[in-house]
């Protein structure tokens, strides 16, 4: 089983390429210690799921999701869970409205994609979570200059519909949960870009 490490642990950590699940404790506090933290958890490059353990149960969502920029280096990020005391959901179940994206360099990351904006031109790695079947078609109209896309999924069969790619792309980074469904995918990629399949355990 993958260790889930806490803010503390990661300071006296010497391997953190090695952190594949970190677990943060997220009030309107915390914010201002993720800040202050937020040049250690970006050096977990392989970092896979952020755990948030929510303190204040009335309080949005959306507010409490204001991190640095500088998480979107974190360009391995497969998924967002958000802990309760009765339950865990994945982020986009509570049906935010709004983008929720994060640039930083020539890095872009959606936690909550609901429609495409502009993208900066200088953007070349994309990190999407959540594709779903209400955006998964958004990936057919993504800007030519992005070269690296990491996408998450939990219905791997919706990537049939991926037909556009951008003609740029080197890397794409398939993160899904369903071995057998993958198998039977056939996405339209680019000429010469390679495609990394990677599955993501429940815990």
């Amino acid at each position: 089983m993958v260790q889930t490490y806490n803010i503390a642990q990661l300071e006296n950590n010497t391997s953190l390429n090695n952190v594949e699940y970190i677990e943060l404790i997220i009030n309107k506090n915390d914010i201002l210690q993720f800040e202050k933290n937020i040049d250690i958890i970006i050096q977990c490059k392989n970092l896979k799921k952020i755990f948030l353990i929510m303190k204040n149960p009335s309080e949005k969502i959306s507010n409490l999701l204001n991190f640095n920029n500088k998480i979107a280096l974190l360009q391995n990020l497969s998924e967002v869970l958000i802990f309760f005391d009765e339950a865990r959901y994945l982020l986009y179940n509570y049906e935010i409205k709004t983008n929720i994206k994060y640039i930083y360099d020539v890095n872009l990351m959606y936690l909550s994609l609901i429609n495409f904006d502009d993208i900066p031109n200088n953007i070349l790695n994309l990190n999407i979570m959540n594709i779903n079947i209400s955006n998964v078609n958004l990936l057919n109209n993504l800007p030519s200059n992005i070269e690296n896309l990491h996408i998450s999924c939990s219905q791997p069969i919706l990537l049939n519909k991926i037909c556009n790619l951008p003609t740029m792309l080197k890397n794409s980074d398939e993160k899904n949960k369903n071995k057998n469904i993958i198998k039977k995918l056939n996405i339209k990629i680019p000429f010469g870009c390679k495609i990394d399949i990677n599955y993501l355990t429940q815990i």
